[in-house]
């Protein structure tokens, strides 16, 4: 394993070249959790990942402002490891969701139009009949959004609305949008 330490310097050199968003560190790199508190201070959405990092190194930064992980296996320590790695932290449903979502957007640079359900912001939806998720069995006491996460497929999406409109229908293309 092999990895860098950043600097705040060349962070900030690169983000004049085009706009940050979303950084992956590994928090045990020295200087690293500094840099973590910085850029979230910034709004720059901080991920954790390509570390060997202890779960002690994982909290440490998600205390320092990290918000989520990026190849979350990568180079982590294993379950069955003596040491916890972060990798014993799994993201739940909701969090996964969440991350494909708002923080998808929000590495878009659209934030502010699309990745939450609100008033002003696109309607941007993927539709998907609930056999599809529930097929062949699906415990009642399973969550809407476990099932999404876990058991949807592009195979049983049949709507895609973007911005209202929709783009897919009954699994067909209906709009394709022009550049």
């Amino acid at each position: 394993h092999f990895s860098v330490a950043a600097t705040l310097s060349e962070i900030d050199r690169l983000s004049q070249l085009a706009p940050i968003r979303v950084i992956t560190l590994a928090p045990e790199v020295s200087g690293h959790l500094d840099i973590i508190r910085e850029l979230s201070a910034r709004g720059v959405r901080m991920q954790l990942g390509h570390t060997l990092g202890s779960y002690d190194d994982g909290v440490a930064a998600l205390r320092h402002g990290a918000s989520g992980f990026t190849h979350l296996f990568n180079a982590m320590t294993p379950l069955l490891h003596r040491e916890p790695g972060m990798d014993d932290r799994v993201p739940t449903s909701a969090q996964v969701f969440q991350m494909a979502t708002e923080y998808g957007a929000q590495t878009t640079g659209f934030a502010g139009l699309i990745g939450t359900l609100e008033p002003g912001k696109a309607a941007d939806l993927v539709l998907m009949p609930w056999h599809h998720l529930a097929y062949p069995y699906l415990d009642p006491a399973v969550s809407v959004i476990d099932a999404v996460v876990h058991r949807g497929k592009v195979s049983g999406v049949e709507t895609v609305l973007v911005a209202g409109a929709p783009v897919l229908r009954d699994g067909q293309i209906v709009r394709v949008a022009k550049a």
